[in-house]
């Protein structure tokens, strides 16, 4: 059984806290919730917003580190902090680029709770995390290419170091989608559509269509979707 984990994000935390306990009552595995956005919160407050959300609920909570949509790089010393103190957050995802932050917070939080999960948002850094001691990866092109992302996962934990490499390099080749658009999700969707899967190319306003569907296409041509 694959476990199902809902986003909750919100900017108002009894918001998110009233989804989580949705979540948790339709029987979802855990939640993803991503810092409030727009307003730039200090530690204290942040603390206090995933403190509240822990205590609200029983399920699997993993905490989503997008600086780039949400303006705020939560501070490693923070996550370490309610790694300890809270046995029911699990996991962080972050989606940010910076090796240096990553390896500095696989040393801190692992040395408290060597259980807690340190995943990447970005599918061109799965190979790199796993050497340094991350988890895994939480990535949206896994959504059209998930036997490819999981054969990288697979091969390093077996210590198949070759294998692992080889389908990182595919997986590399296949991280262009990211660059596309300047929305994955709406690339995502494009390449779905144009695979002739029951996803329609629709997004909501502001965000729009990507324009370079040749481009998608070309990706598709070369690396069949791997759904079927």
């Amino acid at each position: 059984r694959v476990k199902v984990y809902v986003g909750v994000t919100a900017n108002c935390t009894t918001h998110v806290i009233e989804l989580a306990r949705h979540a948790q009552d339709i029987g979802a595995d855990g939640i993803i919730a991503t810092t409030p956005y727009y307003f730039k919160h200090d530690v204290k407050a942040l603390k206090d917003h995933y403190s509240r959300i822990a205590e609200s609920v029983d399920i699997s909570i993993i905490i989503y580190n997008i600086p780039s949509t949400t303006g705020i790089l939560i501070s490693i010393g923070l996550i370490v902090e309610l790694a300890k103190e809270y046995s029911n957050i699990v996991a962080t995802k972050i989606t940010h680029d910076s090796l240096s932050y990553f390896i500095q917070l696989i040393e801190k939080v692992k040395a408290v709770r060597k259980n807690f999960s340190v995943l990447t948002g970005n599918g061109y850094l799965l190979l790199p995390i796993l050497t340094i001691g991350g988890d895994g990866a939480v990535v949206a092109i896994a959504n059209a290419y998930p036997k490819t992302c999981v054969e990288v996962y697979r091969k390093w934990v077996e210590n198949d170091v070759v294998n692992a490499i080889r389908s990182y390099r595919k997986l590399l080749e296949l991280s262009k989608l990211y660059f596309i658009h300047n929305n994955i999700g709406a690339t995502i969707k494009m390449l779905l559509s144009l695979a002739k899967t029951p996803i329609k190319p629709i997004v909501r306003p502001p965000l729009t269509p990507p324009k370079n569907i040749e481009e998608i296409r070309s990706i598709l041509k070369k690396y069949p979707i791997e759904l079927r």
